[in-house]
């Protein structure tokens, strides 16, 4: 005796092939932009900085996408000229020559808290971000240079119009404990 099969399900398998083509090409995207630090502390797992040719294919889909934000203002690892560092999309376009650019943003340094990035990312003072070093600049209120203060007499810098000024942490002053 002969059986057939049930045949209910088998049709429209090409439809499976192709969503399982599509879940594929996500995960990759996923799992290159892990991997080249653009998801912040996840990519830290593996410790990479991405050679700047990388880092511009990224921006170019950034830019080509309208990804705004991506592009002008979130620094991403990159190692330039042997050095590690974080740079915007918008300051790589001063190293490297990108095929797409957004010609409409300031880039972290203008828009953001320069010096709370750094603070916020744990960096040391000679790491670099969008070509400045995070020991060099300032933040962008006195309130800002005082709510970063961590032990008396420590001199924070901060920006007052087009000048930049100093402050000596006292006590009560960022996570500094009143005596």
């Amino acid at each position: 005796m002969i059986k057939r099969m049930n045949r209910r399900g088998q049709a429209g398998g090409e439809w499976g092939t192709i969503i399982a083509v599509v879940i594929a090409a996500i995960l990759l995207v996923l799992v290159i932009l892990v991997m080249t630090g653009f998801f912040g502390p996840i990519g830290d797992l593996f410790g990479s900085f991405p050679k700047l040719g990388v880092a511009v294919s990224t921006c170019n889909l950034f830019a080509q996408g309208g990804q705004i934000d991506d592009y002008c203002n979130v620094p991403k690892k990159v190692e330039i000229d042997g050095l590690k560092q974080y740079a915007t999309c918008k300051y790589l376009e001063t190293k490297a020559t990108l095929e797409t650019k957004i010609d409409d943003c300031t880039g972290i340094v203008d828009k953001q808290d320069f010096a709370a990035f750094c603070d916020n990312m744990k960096l040391s003072e000679k790491i670099l971000v969008d070509g400045k070093s995070c020991e060099d600049t300032p933040y962008n209120t006195e309130a800002a240079a005082k709510a970063s203060c961590k032990k008396a007499g420590d001199i924070v810098k901060y920006k007052a119009g087009t000048e930049t000024k100093s402050h000596t942490c006292a006590e009560g002053e960022g996570s500094i404990s009143p005596a």
